[in-house]
């Protein structure tokens, strides 16, 4: 099969946490996206966005890691309200069992966070990348 055969599965499943969970949508309500609307964006929201799949099989399980990015984005002069919200993610990412509609999940772990200005300096973003392991046998 191939080697991202599991992305949108898991996608729709890291939407429907981060969608239904009471701590994110305490700092982000509803502004959760998987597909950035066009218009005017309120001035906190997060967004699924980017994804590598790695082939990490062997001759008893055919595994791929999924690094999947989930970003935060505020027009606030500060990152707070941005670093808030990011960790109200990872809490629920990491504290909510995410189930796939085929696949086996394995692990969905925390691997890496980035705090940026954009070049103009009106947006900060904070890029958080989590590391999911799937067996797909």
């Amino acid at each position: 099969p191939m080697s991202g055969y599991h992305s949108s599965d898991l996608q729709s499943a890291i939407y429907f946490v981060l969608t239904n969970d009471a701590g994110v949508i305490n700092k982000l309500g509803s502004a959760i996206y998987d597909s950035i609307p066009s218009g005017q964006l309120p001035a906190l929201f997060a967004h699924l966005g980017e994804e590598q799949v790695f082939d990490r099989s062997d001759k008893t399980h055919c595994l791929r890691y999924h690094d999947v990015t989930v970003t935060v984005v505020t027009s606030d002069p500060g990152f707070l309200n941005a670093k808030k919200a990011a960790a109200s993610v990872c809490e629920a990412l990491e504290n909510t069992p995410v189930t796939l509609d085929s696949g086996r999940l394995i692990r969905l772990q925390f691997r890496t966070a980035q705090a940026l200005r954009d070049d103009n300096g009106t947006e900060r973003k904070i890029k958080l990348i989590f590391r999911a392991v799937i067996d797909q046998d």
